[in-house]
């Protein structure tokens, strides 16, 4: 529904469907005219959830704050798509919880009302974010004691937070050299980090009531020295070194351990481990062998994954006694299997990926009649009749099991609900008709044969939701989907075989069909307009696609791809659904002449037109500003890149490769885009750069008159430029770009001799770099 919200909103109460609709509303934002958005609410126990998805979110806030406040209920705040500075102490709204997410925020405003009321904050890629503040006084937000940043790379003064309310704090944003200002934390409980240096701890040391740590690092650093919580039950360290064990395992009541991508300076952590007996989960990497396990007696142990490549051709645990609670087991087998004792018969999920053990040599694991979930992916031999001892497996992967050819032993799993038979050649897939509660199938990249007459009579999957058999060929698919009344998400890309599905009856359960590349041309697929409430639908390149009016039933699509269908001319079909289209894809589509209909999908977030013709694609620039559109491909098509761009003003991701202009200056309007791509064009020169663009990777290869592009020195946010094959001359540039990180320049044959100073960026294909 489109209206304008300050007519709708002004006098009535809020009906009882106000806690949960959403709208798409056009509003007047006090920056640059008109603008649409989304604004949503959903009620979520006694909370209401807002979303705004706007470039001005406080605009439509104002107009609705005298409804929220009727509602009476705590209110819980989502921006996204924001810009600029996000004001909210300009709506007199007690926010609970407010959680921004959007790449261009630098600054937020709350009023010092809405300070003593908040109790959730979060960022997430608020990659511009660099001041939190009250207004019109100063405070210090009193009662926050949840804090999650994500990608926040600028925030660096929290000053605005009473540490002292703190309980959760979250940051997994990566500062580089920026120095992180934070206070110290008494109360914490969970702290999730990212760090360079154990200093980076520090600040967390007085914190005697933490019992969650999670520390990852960017960077492989060593802890030398590891803070003492008495109280910690959690502990997760990921792509960092400890020099001993004891540093992180002094506490009594450590309950789970992940240590899978650190590493160790101790050789023998034995010692260390044998006292943790109230160990529940243990996730350890390739520094460890099995003697601690041996040794150890961890009867309350519940979850163990242990990656044992390192250990030469593996270990096999099953013969140790084993804890007696263990339900969760991730090892890599030995060549050799012994037979599970029956304190391991307690374990529900087994993961053997990839062992040294075939699956000829597993036969000792029918023992475990207890397992669930069952992974064999990867595995080499052929015999798994032993599958039919687990009778309660409801999850089966054997997927690269390419020796396999009889599965006879599934059918006696009546249980089975989620099976992967992917990147298999199988005689007779007939057996799973014995395993009527399935409800996903994976088959892609398989050649499955069907025995007909070994299929039972009347059966029906009345619960598969989800079949992929992309890239398969045989007989098989045809009588599976004729058995699945309800499936939803059918895969059939690549697919080798002639299908024909007018024979099925009701396909009104299809939500997202995929037949992309299949050898059935559209005339074959006249059953696709029967999948009335289809909201993903991919017929690229799917033979000779003449048919395209009589899709005009479908008024649920939400993402549509028709790459390379060449006997596509207009888009007059998408008008039922041209308010719910978000994804657009019509890459190659050589006689598309009409996209009129563009101006009517107000909610579009990614639009590939790249190889279509050059008519009437001014009318690209027609109606009002898309703020959800965030990537847009236009690669090879003949425009005009002139006048007012405002279609465009908010996408992420621009790519106008093989677009035959040699001025690009007119894309300094798209304030907004943080990726570029112009390689294959004529573009002579970047003098049109100025650093309010906030672009972070720059793609010109093959430009041929480019030959300096220095003038990205003003580009404070720029990290990545690739230049292969283009006329550079000189590559000095990278010692004044404040963030580039990396700079790939191979087959520049005109480059000059240069020194640089700049040990941070990574160049790829200089070889006359001093």
């Amino acid at each position: 529904m489109l209206f304008d919200v300050g007519a709708y909103f002004s006098s009535q109460r809020p009906p009882l469907s106000f806690l949960a609709c959403s709208q798409t509303i056009r509003f007047q934002g006090e920056r640059d005219g008109w603008h649409l958005g989304t604004y949503s609410t959903r009620l979520e126990k006694d909370t209401v959830m807002v979303r705004i998805e706007a470039v001005d979110p406080i605009a439509p806030l104002e107009v609705v704050s005298w409804w929220l406040k009727c509602v009476g209920r705590p209110l819980a705040l989502t921006v996204c798509l924001a810009s600029g500075q996000v004001d909210l102490s300009r709506v007199e709204l007690p926010f609970t919880a407010v959680n921004v997410e959007s790449e261009d925020v630098h600054e937020v405003i709350l009023s010092s009302e809405q300070a003593t009321c908040l109790s959730h904050l979060s960022f997430k890629g608020c990659k511009r974010l660099k001041e939190v503040k009250t207004a019109p006084r100063h405070i210090k937000l009193p009662n926050v004691y949840s804090v999650l940043l994500s990608d926040c790379p600028h925030l660096t003064d929290f000053s605005w937070l009473d540490a002292a309310a703190v309980r959760e704090f979250a940051n997994d944003s990566h500062y580089s050299t920026r120095q992180v200002a934070y206070p110290a934390f008494p109360h914490l409980h969970s702290l999730k980090i990212m760090v360079s240096s154990e200093k980076d701890l520090d600040p967390f040391v007085g914190s005697v009531s933490m019992e969650e740590i999670h520390v990852n690092s960017n960077e492989q650093c060593t802890l030398n020295h590891f803070p003492t919580f008495p109280k910690l039950r959690v502990l997760s360290l990921r792509h960092v070194s400890v020099s001993s064990l004891q540093l992180v395992l002094s506490s009594p009541l450590l309950k789970d351990i992940n240590l899978t991508c650190g590493g160790l300076q101790t050789l023998s952590p034995v010692e260390e481990l044998h006292h943790l007996t109230g160990l529940e989960f243990c996730s350890l990497g390739p520094s460890f062998d099995t003697a601690w396990f041996e040794r150890s007696h961890f009867q309350s142990l519940s979850r163990l994954r242990m990656n044992l490549k390192a250990c030469g051709e593996g270990v096999d645990l099953f013969k140790f006694p084993g804890p007696c609670a263990l339900s969760e087991l991730q090892i890599n087998l030995s060549k050799q299997c012994h037979t599970p004792s029956q304190a391991w018969t307690c374990v529900t999920s087994l993961d053997l990926q990839s062992s040294f053990c075939t699956l000829d040599e597993m036969t000792p694991l029918g023992m475990l009649n207890g397992v669930q979930v069952l992974n064999l992916s990867g595995n080499k031999g052929s015999n798994i009749d032993w599958l039919k001892y687990l009778t309660n497996c409801t999850d089966l992967n054997l997927r690269l099991c390419k020796q396999v050819r009889d599965i006879s032993a599934i059918g006696s799993l009546a249980s089975l609900q989620h099976v992967n038979l992917s990147d298999m050649c199988l005689k007779n897939v007939a057996p799973l008709f014995h395993c009527s509660l399935l409800e996903t199938l994976h088959m892609s990249s398989s050649d499955a044969g069907m025995d007909s007459e070994a299929i039972p009579p009347a059966c029906v999957f009345t619960r598969l939701r989800v079949l992929d058999m992309q890239r398969s060929s045989g007989d098989a698919a045809l009588p599976i989907i004729t058995a699945s009344p309800h499936l939803e998400v059918l895969q059939l890309r690549w697919f080798k075989s002639a299908l024909r599905l007018s024979s099925v009856g009701s396909l009104d359960s299809l939500r997202c069909l995929y037949l992309n590349n299949t050898s059935n041309d559209f005339s074959a697929c006249a059953w696709v307009p029967r999948c009335h409430f289809l909201e993903e639908l991919d017929l690229g390149k799917c033979g000779v696609s003449k048919n395209f009016g009589s899709l005009k039933g479908l008024t649920h699509i939400r993402e549509f791809r028709a790459r390379g269908c060449s006997d596509l001319y207009d888009l007059d079909f998408l008008e039922g659904s041209a308010r719910a289209i978000s994804v657009l894809s019509l890459e190659g589509c050589c006689n598309l002449t009409n996209v009129s209909r563009l101006s009517s999908m107000f909610n579009m977030t990614s639009l590939e037109l790249s190889g279509c013709p050059s008519e009437e694609m001014d009318r690209l620039y027609e109606g009002a500003t898309r703020p959800k559109l965030q990537h847009l491909n236009v690669s090879g098509v003949p425009m005009s890149l002139t006048g007012d761009l405002s279609f465009f003003k908010y996408v992420r991701e621009v790519n106008f490769s093989h677009v035959d202009v040699s001025d690009f200056s007119a894309i300094a309007q798209l304030r907004c885009v943080r990726r570029v791509n112009l390689s294959f064009t004529g573009i002579a020169s970047l003098e049109w750069l100025d650093s309010a663009l906030v672009w972070e990777t720059l793609t010109v290869d093959h430009c041929n008159a480019l030959r300096d592009i220095s003038k990205v020195c003003v580009l404070p946010y720029l990290e990545e430029i690739r230049a292969v094959n283009s006329a550079l001359e000189s590559i000095a540039f990278v010692d004044e770009c404040p963030s580039l990180r990396m700079l790939e320049v191979g087959g520049c044959k005109n480059l000059q001799k240069t020194k640089i100073k700049n040990q941070k960026c990574i160049i790829v294909g200089a070889y006359n770099v001093m």
